[in-house]
């Protein structure tokens, strides 16, 4: 758990420790790999698709998984971006 209570997967990335928020509040805070954070965020959406509708899925809950998944998208593309910016002479 986080300091705020919510739930959170510690890992090794490149044999560096990392926590990666499992909430819809705290993906987006993590310290975790950005491709790693968009591919929790897309299974996600792909098992709450997935289910049938008498699961009581919301639509609430798709559209913030769905922004969340934006925005980590964005994130992944900055990250890229700074990085061949970096690597040129």
């Amino acid at each position: 758990m986080d300091e705020n209570g919510q739930p959170v997967l510690q890992m090794r990335s490149d044999e560096n420790p990392a926590e990666i928020g499992l909430a819809a509040g705290n993906i987006l805070q993590s310290d975790a790999p950005p491709e790693l954070v968009r591919q929790l965020l897309t299974a996600r959406l792909q098992a709450e698709l997935g289910r049938r509708a008498s699961h009581g899925i919301s639509e609430t809950e798709v559209a913030r998984d769905w922004e969340l998944l934006q925005k980590s998208i964005a994130s992944q593309a900055q990250v890229a971006t700074e990085a061949s910016r970096g690597s040129q002479p």
